[in-house]
């Protein structure tokens, strides 16, 4: 499946600001600059493994629920107990 966010190109600026403030980009340790960090991703890269992430928490969230939802108890049974 593929996904495809459209956003114009006149608020590009505005969502990629939003969203980083929002969950700004991780930093590691520049392997070449002691005492220095660096990103860990792009901005790009970052978004697209945030929005990844985010529906597959939907989904996995979504497919417990049904599981759960599938599940009957018979009264008989749990009033014996």
């Amino acid at each position: 499946m593929i996904v495809e966010i459209n956003i114009p190109d006149p608020k590009i600026t505005e969502f990629k600001a939003g969203f980083l403030q929002a969950k700004p980009v991780p930093l590691i340790k520049d392997p070449n600059t002691p005492g220095q960090q660096i990103p860990e991703y792009t901005d790009l890269q970052w978004i697209k493994k945030c929005v990844r992430e985010y529906l597959m928490r939907i989904y996995h969230h979504g497919k417990t629920e049904l599981a759960t939802q599938t599940v009957t108890f018979d009264e008989e049974v749990v009033e014996n107990s």
